[in-house]
């Protein structure tokens, strides 16, 4: 199966999956504690906004490669994937032991040089100030509670 084809069956399958989750969010109850605060369906309706455009558009772009048979980049057989994948998950697993600011700089770090980065400079950057500005987002901002590691960040 080429790309294109997977593109669109990902997609359509990230779709159902989104839809069932839009189901699951309308049934959450409300909860009105605070006046003009989001309720507890927020996030999840944030997230099937964004999640159901993003596999929508993976679904057009899939359709367009099939419609001019363009061929796309890539080797067959690129471990790459897997090693991201490998990565993810070491992530997840470090989040409980080294907490969510470090494991996540290892993380972007990890991912921005698997994308391709080798400069040091913008690589320490961005993996310092993403991790940092999500914390500060969710953590300050929204009072969500990240995990945090044995430095007790």
């Amino acid at each position: 199966m080429n790309m294109a084809k997977r593109n669109v069956a990902s997609g359509i399958v990230v779709l159902g999956i989104t839809g069932w989750y839009a189901w699951m969010s309308s049934q959450l109850p409300s909860r009105d504690i605070m006046p003009d605060t989001p309720g507890p369906s927020f996030f999840p309706w944030l997230i099937v906004a964004l999640t159901g455009l993003l596999s929508a558009a993976l679904v057009v772009k899939g359709f367009r490669e099939l419609a001019s048979e363009a061929p796309l980049g890539g080797q067959r057989g690129s471990r790459k994937p897997a090693i991201m994948l490998a990565g993810f998950l070491t992530y997840l697993l470090c989040l409980k032991v080294l907490g969510f600011l470090l494991a996540s700089f290892c993380f972007f770090a990890f991912m921005m040089w698997m994308f391709g980065e080798r400069r040091p400079t913008p690589l320490l950057i961005a993996s310092l100030a993403v991790p940092a500005a999500l914390y500060l987002i969710f953590a300050k901002g929204f009072q969500v509670l990240l995990p945090v590691g044995g430095l007790g960040f």
